[in-house]
């Protein structure tokens, strides 16, 4: 057999995080249940890490995988893991155990227990980086916007915490995420997400709307769902009172 029959590879793969604050199946197979409905397509049968940084306690991690794939998602590892007992116990459930850095893209969608609020604001999470009332902001911590010259072609993907411009099309298998918005220049043709981690106020602007899927702080719309009017127009697209909006842009 050929030494190079085989072959290990890295590569980078955006996946859902599921952040558990409480660790009862029922409610996180009816979460789950809700956010796949709106999105079916995007959601059968997707992969699905879970984050178990919030427990204090060691989950049953046999009854969590069950409510899973009950909901059609498949487990496939968890992340925040504190000690050596839940470390085991994931293992013994056959789950990987992953390390996750401060930007990785398994960060892209992020779903959320209903204990507490699931989203914050910009304007929240600028109190909560306030260390005293007379903080100012650190020039050097500014996100900066990622400029993409030209187009992205299939099977390529953009992340940046910051602002995504694309001087170009998107074409059908690309995908440009963001933690803040998008622009795209020329036609949106592949997946769009903007507000990765959770950002109400990330909007997305295109040229000319033709996505497989648009998303907004989680809130996700597939191709057959865009509304007709908008769909090959310029639009701007923003989130308000848990509703996608489509707004035409004017010259």
């Amino acid at each position: 057999m050929s030494e190079r029959g085989y072959e290990l590879k890295g590569s980078v793969f955006t996946m859902t995080v599921l952040h558990l604050e409480d660790a009862i199946p029922e409610q996180i197979q009816q979460l789950l249940e809700q956010k796949a409905s709106q999105a079916p397509k995007f959601f059968d049968s997707a992969p699905l890490v879970i984050n178990v940084e919030m427990l204090t306690e060691i989950p049953d991690f046999s009854k969590i995988m069950s409510a899973i794939l009950t909901a059609n998602f498949i487990p496939v590892g968890v992340t925040g893991v504190k000690s050596n007992e839940m470390r085991e116990a994931a293992k013994q459930a056959r789950l990987a155990i992953l390390t996750a850095g401060k930007e990785t893209n398994t960060d892209a969608v992020v779903l959320h227990t209903p204990k507490e609020s699931i989203y914050k604001t910009p304007s929240e999470l600028r109190e909560e980086q306030q260390t005293s009332p007379g903080t100012t902001a650190d020039p050097d911590n500014l996100v900066p916007t990622k400029v993409v010259q030209g187009n992205v072609r299939s099977g390529q993907q953009i992340y940046s915490p910051g602002p995504v411009v694309i001087l170009g099309s998107v074409s059908n298998g690309a995908e440009i995420i963001s933690n803040d918005s998008i622009h795209v220049y020329g036609t949106l043709r592949g997946r769009a997400l903007a507000g990765a981690r959770g950002n109400h106020d990330a909007r997305i602007f295109c040229g000319h709307l033709e996505a497989e899927l648009i998303s907004i702080a989680g809130h996700y719309l597939l191709s057959d769902s865009l509304p007709e009017p908008h769909v090959g127009q310029e639009v701007q697209i923003s989130l308000e009172n848990e509703k996608i909006i489509f707004d035409k842009l004017t010259s």
